[in-house]
């Protein structure tokens, strides 16, 4: 069973121009599904005490795509990347 009764959801906007909408602890973290815009990616996915884990999206400002797991922030696990130039790699990652 799922309980998601100590999470909330919210649109939070940040002095740097970053937004954050989705899912909250009771810490008020980044905790859930959610999406951060920063000037430097665009993440889309599982949030862990404010950082990006489990399975998410990220896009960056140059047009590379990652698309898999998250560790702490980190690409880890199973994922596939995409360059911008057309390159692509599909695999593990640590």
């Amino acid at each position: 069973m799922n309980d998601n009764s100590n999470q909330s959801k919210r649109l939070i906007r940040y002095r740097s121009g970053s937004f954050y909408e989705g899912e909250l602890n009771v810490a008020n973290q980044r905790h859930g599904f959610g999406s951060l815009q920063h000037p430097n990616f665009f993440y889309e996915g599982k949030f862990s005490n404010n950082k990006r884990h489990g399975a998410g999206k990220i896009t960056f400002s140059n047009g590379d795509q990652y698309t898999g797991s998250f560790h702490n922030n980190q690409l880890h696990g199973h994922g596939t990347m995409l360059w911008d130039n057309g390159d692509s790699y599909q695999g593990d990652f640590t």
